[in-house]
């Protein structure tokens, strides 16, 4: 690693300090004031209790920005955007952006781009080239989450014709899933 290298990665890493420095006082002065939402690296998420965003989204969001996951983050993005629209239309749109990004998420850790491959298949394959861990109990998570995010998906995103909305409470659970199943596999 050259010395440029690594006076950018000290760099980004002293950005990214600083940046935390100022969302923490900041996401205090949104509890103050009653706002559900909070600031991360990358942009406002929806409020979530403190553990919960301290010990998983924090450290995702913080990994995620690597140059490496731009499209993943612009999915996750949209995927804040909608659930801060506060509609039913937001929630669903939310919940197809999200497991969006888990795909994408898959496609560049296999494959180095995104591109093609289901979500199931990407699992696989990723668990094959020893990408992402394949002990017998994450088979099991992993098998349920895809269930759950495609089942999801189908009902309540935009990616299908909808049976029916996602609710604030759905849009949630697919971004919690999905922030809890990126950091199995990296963190």
């Amino acid at each position: 690693v050259s010395d440029s290298d690594e006076r950018t990665k000290l760099r980004k890493t002293w950005e990214l300090d600083q940046f935390n420095l100022f969302a923490s006082d900041l996401n205090e002065v949104f509890s103050d004031f009653g706002l559900n939402v909070h600031l991360t690296p990358n942009g406002f998420i929806p409020k979530q209790d403190k553990k919960i965003v301290e010990e998983i989204f924090t450290p995702v969001l913080n990994v995620l920005s690597d140059e490496k996951w731009r499209e993943v983050n612009k999915l996750l993005f949209e995927a804040f955007s909608e659930f801060r629209e506060n509609s039913p239309q937001g929630y669903s749109g939310c919940v197809t952006h999200t497991v969006s990004a888990i795909q994408a998420f898959l496609q560049i850790l296999v494959y180095g781009k995104t591109g093609t491959g289901d979500i199931s298949k990407l699992i696989v394959q990723a668990q094959k080239e020893k990408l992402i861990p394949n002990d017998m109990f994450t088979k099991e998570i992993f098998k349920t989450v895809e269930s759950v995010m495609m089942r999801e998906r189908q009902t309540t995103g935009d990616a299908h014709p909808k049976k029916d909305y996602a609710s604030e409470k759905n849009a949630k659970l697919i971004l919690n899933i999905a922030m809890i199943f990126i950091q199995h596999c990296l963190v």
